[in-house]
């Protein structure tokens, strides 16, 4: 049996190292936007509660003002997510294949379109 070269070994950790580096890298993202969502939540809140023309606002377009922004950042902690656990989105279909960045790219924007339409047929 052949030994390995220098050269694979070092692709190999080359690969390795730029596998759990992209982990990390989608993990600081997932918590960063739940933090940021979260901070955006407490700050909605406190302006609604001191603020009267942002508490009309927000009553008469809450969807617009809130809704989208959070399905957003929900969604991008989906594909995120998904990414993490499943490895490489690849997405297929009517006559088109998306891999790579363009992937998650075409899965979130598929994503929150539905949940944009179906916000706009609930308000």
């Amino acid at each position: 049996m052949a030994e390995p070269t220098d050269a694979s070994g070092a692709k190999d950790r080359e690969n390795r190292a730029e596998y759990i580096f992209k982990k990390y890298v989608r993990w600081a993202i997932f918590f960063a936007a739940a933090a940021f969502d979260s901070v955006f939540l407490l700050g909605a809140v406190e302006t609604i509660c001191y603020q009267d023309w942002v508490l009309k606002l927000a009553k008469e377009h809450f969807a617009a003002i809130v809704g989208l922004p959070f399905a957003a950042l929900a969604y991008l902690c989906l594909v995120i997510l998904l990414e993490i656990t499943t490895g490489t989105i690849e997405v297929k279909g009517l006559g088109f294949e998306f891999k790579g960045a363009g992937g998650p790219l075409v899965m979130w924007v598929i994503s929150f379109l539905s949940i944009a339409t179906a916000i706009k047929m609930l308000w």
